[in-house]
């Protein structure tokens, strides 16, 4: 339950008809449940369940309740206020209801509120997570009774997942063929090439070119590329840039607009925005291949050139499990929140939204990339933030009922070693409260197991892979 503050701020009018999107009024076309009559020893109520895990009682509280409240009310204020003539705490409660009526009515309120939600959660015995925020509203109030609306939520009623016999597919990686093999060989003789300067020179296709290129409608000018090499290929290179270096040679600089190119999706056409550029162009090169010998492979870290090539062969044999793993994992995933949905407290999520966000604005970068956008692009992009968000907290709730159900644990040894790899990984990470990075590390670790787990009980069809080049 609120605190004392929490709760005579949370009495605001917006918060009572949820104009704010508070638990007030959840914004949901689905219907309620109907109304369920109970009683206490102090009050009777009904009981409406709203979505988002929200709850309402109508409340109708009996004359000693009222009485009892405002007894505690007017002593709470009395022991908070001086008068003239009297110890702190020690005025008369007559004088101080007189002096202090406004605090003394609101106080009231208050008491009513709480006294009455203790009551009815006895008779539900309804289970609550600490922080939970009472709403209320005190329709009417006089000694002989009282009648009043309190709203809050609530845990979500997650389903238990049953995923024997199911059967899902799956896009597999290429196989690891002779001929992925053959191109993995050709990537380490790319990655252990020596480079030639060509001097005095226009690139030509398959040469490559050094470049820096600076966004000058900034002041200073923006670096968004610092001397890095690119293949001068007119598909291999934006076409802008391309048609910019062709008649260039070493130590030019030219200045020009980045355009997307034609042949971009319209989507990235639509919201790609020209930038007024510099391009400097440092050197032309040629880049020379090594042999495929048994020196090479000694330079590549295997003693012959046959087991270079076993070796290219495991790389890609682990990088094609990996695929295929995660192409299985996002498959369940989407399985398991499309066939288990369940309701998640506004409140909740928004939580959870509001961290994500401070993470995301802690980088000066983000912080100028979201001021940059129009404010209907801001919408769209919290909105999305809070779908996302909304998504993995119902899969970490779903994954926490399956290690709950077939006994899955996490030690704090693994939390703690994921806290320290993943502080190592991210710097931003390191800057998180202690508990919040070994809870995250916690329901990960949790996630991976279920997942695991629920994967060994599917029935997984692969379908056709489709072509894609591994060199």
């Amino acid at each position: 339950m609120n605190d004392e503050k929490d709760a005579r701020r949370d009495e605001r009018p917006e918060n009572r008809d949820g104009k704010d999107g508070s638990p007030g009024s959840p914004r949901d076309d689905k219907e309620e449940s109907p109304d369920e009559v109970l009683r206490a020893d102090s009050c009777t109520f009904t009981v409406k369940k709203k979505p988002a895990c929200l709850v309402e009682y109508a409340v109708t509280a009996f004359s000693p309740l009222v009485r009892s409240a405002r007894k505690t009310a007017v002593r709470s204020v009395a022991k908070e206020v001086t008068l003239p003539g009297f110890r702190k705490g020690k005025a008369p409660s007559k004088l101080v209801v007189k002096r202090f009526s406004a605090r003394v009515n609101e106080r009231h309120r208050l008491e009513i509120a709480q006294t009455a939600f203790e009551a009815c959660v006895k008779v539900t015995k309804q289970v609550l997570d600490p922080g939970t925020k009472l709403y209320f509203d005190v329709k009417k109030c006089s000694p002989e009774g009282a009648e009043l609306l309190l709203r809050f939520e609530t845990r979500p009623e997650v389903p238990s997942v049953n995923v024997e016999g199911t059967e899902l597919s799956f896009t597999p990686h290429p196989p690891v063929d002779d001929k992925a093999v053959e191109a993995g060989m050709e990537r380490v003789r790319r990655w252990n090439a020596d480079w030639e300067t060509i001097p005095d020179h226009s690139p030509e296709k398959d040469e490559y070119v050094v470049v820096t290129i600076d966004m000058i409608e900034s002041d200073p000018p923006e670096s968004i590329a610092k001397e890095v090499r690119l293949h001068f290929h007119r598909d291999k290179m934006a076409r802008w840039l391309y048609d910019l270096t062709e008649n260039m040679k070493a130590g030019d600089t030219e200045e020009t607009l980045s355009v997307p190119d034609a042949s971009a999706p319209e989507e990235k056409r639509e919201h790609f925005s020209p930038k007024k550029v510099r391009v400097t162009l440092h050197a032309v090169q040629k880049m020379l291949l090594p042999d495929l010998d048994d020196a090479f492979a000694k330079i590549a870290g295997a003693d012959t050139l046959d087991q270079l090539r076993k070796s290219v062969k495991a790389t890609l044999e682990n990088e094609k499990a990996l695929y295929d793993h995660r192409a299985k994992r996002n498959k369940l995933i989407d399985y398991l929140l499309t066939a288990y949905p369940f309701e998640l407290p506004n409140g909740y999520v928004r939580n959870a939204v509001d961290s994500h966000m401070r993470h995301i604005l802690s980088n000066p970068e983000a912080v100028k990339e979201f001021k940059a956008k129009k404010p209907e692009e801001q919408q769209a992009f919290l909105r999305e933030v809070y779908r996302q968000c909304a998504h993995i907290l119902r899969l970490i709730h779903l994954t926490i009922g399956v290690a709950r159900q077939h006994g899955v644990t996490v030690s704090e040894e693994e939390v703690g070693d994921l806290v320290v790899r993943l502080d190592k990984e991210d710097p931003r990470h390191r800057s998180f409260p202690e508990r919040e990075k070994r809870d995250g590390a916690r329901n990960r670790l949790i996630e991976d197991k279920a997942l695991h787990l629920l994967s060994s009980q599917i029935r997984w069809r692969e379908e056709e892979a489709k072509e894609a080049s591994q060199g």
